[in-house]
């Protein structure tokens, strides 16, 4: 699980862009519907200033750091 900060570019600089990978668990796993839960811990509040950020499940293809593929993000807001 990773966060990603939105672009706020002014003149070519993105002093605000953030890639933060999350710590998370799996809870339980049920046959008939899934994945019953996922924890996900919050970043330090030195890594994740407040504001708004999209939260993306990436899964690893392969070995290499170029095999991540990211799923649709969802916005959340930390303060």
């Amino acid at each position: 699980m990773v966060l990603l900060r939105p672009a706020s570019t002014t003149y070519g600089v993105d002093t605000s862009q953030r890639y933060i990978e999350l710590a998370f668990t799996l809870g339980g796993w049920n046959g008939t519907t899934g994945m019953e839960n996922v924890t996900v811990t919050a970043p330090a509040d030195d890594l994740g200033p407040p504001g708004y950020y999209m939260l993306h499940v990436v899964t690893h293809l392969g070995s290499n750091l170029t095999d991540r593929v990211p799923s649709v993000g969802q916005f959340i807001y930390l303060n």
